[in-house]
């Protein structure tokens, strides 16, 4: 082989590359995520109220779909990874936790990641409104311990 026909040869194998690794992004047989909604409103709650809610999801795909890490906004908001892998077709929940010992409103999000095929990030937004402390400390007083 020449030199020049070897130049071409690896000229083509590299401009191969690319669309491979695309089409392994795009694999159809790739588990897939899809949320129930896309944010979760808490409307107006009382200062101290159980900020603990879920949200459902299902796996799309044809193969088992991973939630990898939950990643917040914010360490006012928590959330649960699964564990278990979701088989294709089911659905699962992500538990998780605004805290309402913060007055005031607030749009919080989480970014789910995932062994998803298309769409391995999925952002979810919180949103809400805490009422003010009924009982706020008094002035100068300290806390009790």
């Amino acid at each position: 082989m020449t030199l020049r026909a070897s130049a071409a040869l690896f000229a083509a194998i590299l401009s191969i590359g690319p669309s491979v690794a695309q089409a392994q992004m795009q694999d159809p047989g790739a588990a897939q995520i899809m949320m129930e909604a896309s944010e979760f409103n808490y409307g107006v709650l009382d200062f101290g109220a159980s900020g603990s809610r879920m949200v459902k999801f299902r796996n799309t795909g044809k193969r088992p779909l991973v939630i990898t890490s939950i990643q917040s906004s914010c360490g006012c908001l928590t959330a649960e990874i699964p564990k278990a892998p979701l088989a294709p077709g089911a659905t699962g929940e992500i538990r998780f936790k605004y805290d309402t010992k913060r007055p005031g409103v607030f749009r919080k999000t989480m970014t789910i990641a995932s062994n998803a095929g298309t769409e391995p990030s999925v952002v979810f937004t919180v949103k809400g409104e805490i009422r003010p402390d009924p009982n706020p400390p008094a002035s100068g007083s300290m806390p009790p311990k």
